[in-house]
């Protein structure tokens, strides 16, 4: 499937699953909405759509963060959305050349849906870039994963250029 088709005929519908916070939603679901993906689209596909939906529900959410005046007070705005989503919980530090992002708890990285993190870390990704650069983040600096470990499902990104 290309990236074309696959943003015309899966765009509008994905948009909304996010938008109603179908990822909050047991892992009963999430699992076969994963496997379901898996089977129609590239890992890359997946990951470009992924970010694209993280970038999507940041939008949906920027008025939570506009507040944000200092780090602390963006991590303490950031904890307050995903505890309400039911996503975990984030820890915001600075690092030499950018930001580092420690996220807890994502239904993305338990056990079952591990297996899918190459491509469904985009969601965290698209997220939390599209929150810096609303804050003022340049737009050469990315979120990339950079790893993950069994310690509540952590997640490692980082923010840089």
């Amino acid at each position: 499937m290309s990236d074309t088709s696959a943003r015309d005929g899966a765009y509008p519908l994905m948009v909304a699953f996010v938008r109603d916070r179908a990822f909050a939603l047991p892992e009963s679901l999430l699992l076969p909405v994963f496997r379901e993906l898996e089977q129609r689209a590239e890992p890359g596909t997946l990951r470009a759509w992924c970010h694209m939906f993280g970038k999507v529900w940041a939008a949906d959410a920027a008025d939570q963060f506009a507040a944000a005046q200092d780090l602390a007070a963006l991590n303490e705005l950031v904890n307050k959305f995903w505890s309400a989503s039911r996503w975990g919980w984030a820890q915001l530090s600075e690092v030499e050349g950018g930001l580092h992002v420690t996220h807890h708890g994502a239904p993305i990285a338990d056990d079952k849906a591990a297996p899918h993190l190459h491509w469904s870390c985009g969601l965290l990704e698209g997220f939390y870039e599209a929150i810096f650069k609303q804050l003022g983040a340049d737009d050469s600096m990315k979120v990339r994963i950079e790893g993950a470990s069994d310690d509540h499902f952590a997640l490692t990104l980082r923010l840089s250029a």
